[in-house]
């Protein structure tokens, strides 16, 4: 039986991430998101990155992307997963490694650019901007 986990739409884009559904997004760059967010989570919130398969997690990444690529305030996507189970930290860390791993050509709407590659993920983009969880909190 599939469950759907989340449906992102903030601003009329709307995908959801179904359990149990393979995703056909098994490359390094997904491999590198699902490590990064799985490395930086603090699974604090009632939905918990760790409790999502990988598959379902690229999946979620590919979601935020295309809502961001279409137009949705990224600070509004975080948020939509900060009210919707996910920690401030965990929305935050899902966001920014969505954009700056999945979909780099949006790392200018986070306000970030190459010189805001984190040392930590080599190659990844980018993490949220300092502040983020304040604005969406």
């Amino acid at each position: 039986m599939k469950k759907i986990l989340f449906a992102m739409g903030v601003g009329g884009a709307a995908a959801a991430v179904i359990l149990g559904t393979p995703q056909a997004h098994a490359d390094s760059t997904s491999n590198q998101f699902v490590s990064y967010v799985e490395s930086h989570a603090n699974n604090a919130g009632s939905m918990k990155p760790s409790d999502i398969s990988a598959n379902d997690l690229v999946g979620l990444g590919y979601a935020v992307c295309g809502d961001v690529r279409n137009g949705n305030d990224p600070i509004k996507e975080a948020a939509y997963m900060a009210t919707h189970g996910f920690s401030v930290n965990d929305a935050e860390v899902i966001l920014g490694s969505a954009i700056g791993g999945l979909c780099p050509d949006q790392d200018y709407k986070l306000g970030v650019t190459a010189s805001g590659v984190t040392p930590d993920a080599p190659g990844y983009g980018s993490t949220p901007p300092v502040g983020l969880g304040t604005r969406i909190a």
